[in-house]
Order: structure tokens, then C-alpha cells, then sequence
């Protein structure tokens, strides 16, 4: 009982400061750059993998079967110039306020490019959880300020 008690009154004021500080303004700037051919060496779990031809990185890891079947498709698909997934060690994330009302941090599944030197941000989903229209509403805020060259810049 005490530990139900506990836990509702942290709730509470956790969401009364978060009414007060934590604000979506929709705002958004590039901060930096990202080379992905300067991202650092990095180990990864032991699990399933594909070895690309149009990747910077010598192996694609995916958190997923349904990953590793896209990344086979952006990896033979002729329109595709180049892609990487989107480790964390790569740094290219977006921040959001989630379900729960705590600031978050979202890292996209791929980077894409396609040839006209168009690039795209893409989340692959097997299923969809609360956080994902706050994190697509993110998103579309943040790239809308922007345009196209700087977007890519971006990336």
C-alpha cells in the first residue's frame, strides 16, 4: 500500500513539473554535420547480420528479422546509391516528449540516398507502440523549418 502511495505521488508531481517545463515548441535547428565515414569503430551484438555492397559500414545489424529484409532490399534496389543503418554510434537523433510526458530520444532506423542526391529517414516497423506518432509528429516538425540542401547537410 505504502509503495502504491509512494509511486502515485512521484507520478503526480513528475507530471505537474513536466506541465511546467517541458514544451514542444516545434523548433528545431542542425546542430552539426554527420560523416558517416568518420563514425568510430563500434562492437555490436552477436545476432544477425547482412554484408552490404552500398553501406559505409561492413556489416548492416538489424534489431530484426523485418530490418535485415529491408536492408537486402535498399541493398539491391537500383535506385539506391547508398544507405547505413542508424547505430548509435552514428549519433543522428531527434528528441521528442513521449508518451508518458518525458523527454526522449528517437534514433530513425536508415539513411538513405537515393541518386538526385534525394536522402530519406526511415523507421521500419514491425508494430506500433504509443511513442510512434510523437515521434513522426517530431520529426515532420523538425525538417518542415528546413530546406532541402539544409536537410541534407543535416545528414
Amino acid at each position: 500500500m505504502r509503495q502504491a502511495a509512494t509511486k502515485t505521488l512521484i507520478e503526480t508531481f513528475k507530471k505537474g513539473i513536466n506541465a511546467l517545463t517541458v514544451q514542444d515548441r516545434g523548433d528545431a535547428e542542425i546542430r552539426d554535420t554527420i560523416k558517416l565515414r568518420q563514425t568510430r569503430p563500434f562492437v555490436t551484438k552477436d545476432q544477425g547480420y547482412l554484408i552490404p555492397k552500398k553501406s559505409v559500414f561492413n556489416r548492416v545489424i538489424g534489431d530484426s528479422h523485418f530490418e535485415l529484409l529491408f536492408a537486402r532490399f535498399l541493398d539491391e534496389c537500383e535506385y539506391v546509391v547508398s544507405f547505413a543503418k542508424n547505430y548509435l554510434a552514428v549519433h543522428f537523433k531527434l528528441d521528442y516528449v513521449n508518451a508518458v510526458g518525458d523527454i526522449a530520444n528517437y534514433y530513425p532506423d536508415f539513411l538513405v540516398k537515393l541518386s538526385g542526391r534525394r536522402i530519406f529517414i526511415v523507421e521500419v516497423k514491425g508494430q506500433e507502440d504509443l511513442d510512434v506518432p510523437l515521434k513522426m509528429r517530431r520529426y515532420t516538425a523538425k525538417v518542415r523549418r528546413y530546406k532541402p540542401s539544409e536537410v541534407r547537410r543535416g545528414i
